[in-house]
């Protein structure tokens, strides 16, 4: 399963293995003011699963809103359930624009 590689500057919050979140700056649009940057059409995996090396039972989502995209991973170990929720535009990004390989495989 493939999700495109979001590029933010993160700040992160809090990480615990229960419940952990991990938010991330919004990136600005580069380009003039005033125009809005060109949307891409969305020819990725939108949800799917995987497991870890150690074993967790892990469900990913990848849904757009206005500003770009969330990814969502929820995981699941033995009684202990936790999760991920990581925010980008990745049309900001110039190296999406250069480079067709700004994809990650997973599991």
């Amino acid at each position: 399963l493939a999700v495109p590689m979001l590029l933010v500057e993160a700040k992160k919050e809090g990480r615990n293995r229960r419940g952990s979140k991990a938010s991330a700056d919004e990136s600005l649009a580069l380009g003039k003011p005033g125009k809005e940057p060109r949307s891409q059409p969305t020819n990725y995996p939108i949800k799917g699963k995987f497991v870890t090396p150690d074993h967790a039972d892990c469900r990913w989502a990848v849904t757009k809103q206005e500003e770009g995209i969330v990814l969502k991973v929820e995981c699941t170990q033995r009684d202990n359930t936790f999760s991920c929720f990581f925010t980008g535009n990745p049309t900001s990004c110039l190296e999406l624009h250069k480079n067709n390989a700004y994809w990650k495989q997973i599991g």
